[in-house]
Parts: C-alpha cells; sequence; structure tokens
C-alpha cells in the first residue's frame, strides 16, 4: 500500500531512529501474526516440520518483496507470491515433475 511503502522508506532512510524503530517493531509483530498462525496450523498437521524456522522463513519472503517493491519498482503480484512461497517450501531442489 502506498502507506506501507511510505514507512518502508522511513525506516530504510533513518534506521537508527529509536521511535522509528519501536513503530517498526510493533508493525512488524502485527504484519507477522497472520503469517505466523499459518505456519503453525501447518506444523499442526505435518505439513511443516515441527521444528521449521518460521522468523527465517518470513524474512524470507519479506525481503523478496521489500526487493520486488523497492530495488526492481514492480508490484509483488499474486503469482510472484504464489512462486516465492512455493520456492520456500520446496527449497532450491529441483521442481516438481508436472503429471502431465
Amino acid at each position: 500500500s502506498p502507506l506501507g511503502r511510505g514507512v518502508m522508506r522511513t525506516l530504510l532512510a533513518d534506521a537508527e531512529d529509536p521511535e522509528l524503530r519501536a513503530l517498526a517493531d510493533s508493525l512488524l509483530r502485527e504484519q507477522t501474526r497472520g503469517p505466523r498462525v499459518i505456519f503453525r496450523r501447518a506444523q499442526e498437521r505435518g505439513e511443516l516440520p515441527a521444528d521449521a524456522d518460521v522468523t527465517m522463513a518470513l524474512t524470507m519472503v519479506a525481503g523478496a518483496i521489500l526487493h520486488r517493491t523497492f530495488i526492481e519498482h514492480r508490484a509483488p503480484t499474486a503469482d510472484f507470491v504464489e512462486r516465492l512461497v512455493s520456492l520456500a517450501l520446496r527449497g532450491l531442489g529441483p521442481a516438481p515433475r508436472s503429471s502431465r
């Protein structure tokens, strides 16, 4: 969102400011609450290992989205996010073979 991009630009410009750091930490906790629940449920269903590094996975996905937005100046489309999550879940091993 425009607000989200503005907050990120401000944080990137002055990340050492204690008030901005507190704001960023608060936003990060709020923004990762939903995804953490999704990961926990996947772990409970056995779809992810119980010891999966959820924090690293969220950092990786967020980093890719930030790169796409601020470095490439392209919107992170639904297709991009889907491919990113798929890659995160399977790792860099070979792509699954199509059943076709």
